[in-house]
């Protein structure tokens, strides 16, 4: 589960990508640890699932999928390919090899389709630093790991959400701290390594105006990239990872919880009893009883201080004020839906970490997957709206639009039978201009 898979559900081609990324990755690891004809048919494995991928998944993920998946193959091999013989050196690269040609001969109509769509797009020369700025993270999207509707009227926020529930983002939080322990028990500090570092750069490399981001800005494919913060595709993936390595030591573990996360757990809870509760009351209080007399003077402050003429009635502007004053502070009182959420979730964090010795391994488990669910649900139950039949079966606006422009080139987005209705219009098209 994860905010960003949350927002983009509705999307198949975002989506399959978060579907065919584990998978990958599960064949690549198979393969690392196999030999000749296993190796090989592990990666074939992976070459078909990243063929799949072209056909299915948005190509930036894909890309990027391509890259994690060739650092993650260098990184793992090469304490192989350094020491053992010829004969292994040649599995490795032969194996390699066939994962990008499957890739490449299975997702190529995809793959041309896409360079043919570049050379008529503001891609074939590089997108702006504006397009690939956008959407990017700023330091106040951090509070969408506790809240992830959470916004300020006037203040910038990205589109991407963090979310990724409470007990797993505590559970992160631990596991950082006993990376360390973590390695020493698993005896697997390249994988865990490799991941923690890949989460750490997804994360720096999805703010606005990032060093990181920047630098790559100028990298071969990168110029093409809209929306830095769809990195953290990959991030969340590493976050998955670096989960299930810290779940396992944990529940294996038990003593780790008192000995190790109890200063979280009471750093924690002087948080919530003398931070968030206390200012979610006042401001519980403010908004039930001085909500008008907070708007009325900001908006005499605005009177008073402007620099231009006002372009409305002044009652137009102490409404809009007031609108201001009541969206934002109801976001933070104690009955709001978000506000009750988080504060049931912490708890029910904090008691199972205090009764995690006592709990048996099962049920530690179905613990750990019943509140993350519940999280999601909870969060997520009211945020999608169904979509009318007749979206899906009538022929979409953008098709008439271009019927009407004669010989004029323009792409078609489309929903599910966008495929079918793209081909159409092209082969009419196709026979109208003689071309």
């Amino acid at each position: 589960f994860s905010g960003q898979l949350m927002s983009w559900v509705e999307l198949p081609y975002f989506t399959s990508c978060y579907l065919v990324l584990p998978a990958v990755f599960l064949c690549i690891e198979k393969a690392h640890r196999s030999s000749a004809i296993r190796k090989l048919a592990w990666s074939v494995g992976a070459g078909i699932f990243l063929a799949w991928s072209w056909l299915s998944g948005h190509p930036q993920y894909v890309i990027y999928t391509h890259i994690l998946l060739s650092v993650y193959w260098i990184i793992r091999e090469w304490s192989v390919f350094r020491t053992h013989q010829t004969r292994v050196r040649a599995w490795i690269l032969i194996s390699f090899v066939c994962v990008m040609v499957i890739s490449y001969i299975g997702g190529y109509p995809q793959i041309q389709s896409i360079l043919h769509a570049n050379t008529s797009s503001s891609r074939s020369t590089g997108l702006q630093l504006t397009d690939y700025w956008s959407d990017a993270l700023y330091p106040q999207d951090i509070i969408h790991f506790f809240s992830p509707f959470f916004h300020i009227q006037g203040v910038p926020f990205s589109g991407l959400n963090l979310y990724i529930g409470i007990l797993p983002l505590v559970l992160l939080v631990c596991g950082f701290m006993l990376r360390k322990k973590i390695i020493a028990a698993t005896n697997n500090s390249t994988v865990i390594h490799f991941f923690s570092y890949t989460f750490l750069f997804s994360f720096v490399y999805s703010f606005k105006y990032s060093p990181v981001a920047y630098l790559f800005y100028y990298a071969p494919l990168f110029s093409a990239f809209r929306n830095v913060s769809r990195m953290m595709f990959l991030g969340e993936f590493a976050t998955a990872i670096l989960l299930a390595f810290t779940i396992d030591y944990l529940i294996t573990h038990k003593e780790e919880v008192r000995l190790s996360c109890t200063r979280i757990l009471q750093w924690g809870r002087r948080i919530f009893f003398y931070v968030m509760l206390p200012v979610s009351a006042a401001i519980t209080v403010v908004y039930a009883f001085y909500t008008d007399r907070v708007a009325l003077y900001i908006w005499e402050y605005f009177i008073h201080h402007r620099s231009a003429p006002l372009s409305f009635p002044s009652e137009h502007y102490l409404t809009l004020i007031r609108s201001y004053v009541v969206e934002n502070l109801g976001q933070v009182i104690l009955y709001h839906k978000e506000m009750i959420i988080l504060t049931f979730f912490l708890i029910a964090t904090y008691l199972l970490f205090v009764t995690w010795e006592r709990l048996t391994t099962k049920a530690l488990a179905n613990s750990i997957i019943i509140l993350t669910l519940a999280n999601f649900v909870a969060v997520y139950a009211t945020h999608f709206s169904s979509i009318p039949l007749s979206v899906y079966t009538n022929t979409p606006q953008s098709v008439t639009s271009i019927r009407a422009l004669a010989d004029a080139q323009a792409r078609v987005y489309t929903v599910l039978p966008g495929q079918t209705i793209y081909s159409a219009l092209n082969a009419e098209c196709s026979t109208s201009s003689g071309s």
